[in-house]
Parts: structure tokens; sequence; C-alpha cells
């Protein structure tokens, strides 16, 4: 098996947050549970991580979870289908 790897020149963000690991315990204990969201990032927390559409709407229909968050949850899974209809994870660029 080959794995290339290829030097990267821009991230390009959205203009605000989705969220912050310091936004909801609830839903950050619901990525580390049912993903691998933070084993995909440096031992600073930094890095891209790419998390399952179908988490993210769960998280939204979980109780308990910020209101802004699911709103931003509910904003990123419309960009995305519209970028990409048959997507199934959405990249986040943590820093």
């Amino acid at each position: 098996m080959s794995i290339r790897a290829f030097r990267v020149k821009e991230i390009k963000t959205e203009e605000v947050d989705s969220f912050s690991f310091a936004g909801d315990e609830k839903f950050l204990d619901m990525l580390e549970d049912e993903s691998d969201f933070f084993s995909s990032l440096g031992s600073d927390g930094t890095g891209v991580a790419y998390v399952p559409i179908k988490i993210l709407e769960k998280a939204i229909n979980t109780p308990g979870i910020d209101e802004y968050i699911k709103q931003a949850l509910k904003n990123d899974i419309e960009a995305t289908r519209k970028e990409e209809p048959d997507a199934e994870y959405i990249p986040y660029y943590c820093h």
C-alpha cells in the first residue's frame, strides 16, 4: 500500500466556528464515544478531524446539547449537502 502526502498550502474555514471544546461537554463526550474525532487530532488538540454526518444528526436530536451547537451543526450539514450531496463526513479544522 502506498500513501502519498501533499504539502498543504491553504486551509479555508468558515467565518464563524461551529463549536468549541469548552462549549458543551455532552456534545464533546458524544464525539469521543461515537467517532475517532480526537484521535485524528494532534497531541495539542489541533488538526483536521472528519466527523460522520450521522453522528452530527444524532447530536442535533439529543436533549441537553446547547441549541447554538445544534444550529451550527444544522448549518454545517446543510452547506455540506449543498456542496457535496453524497458526503458522509464533515471535516473540521481545530486550533
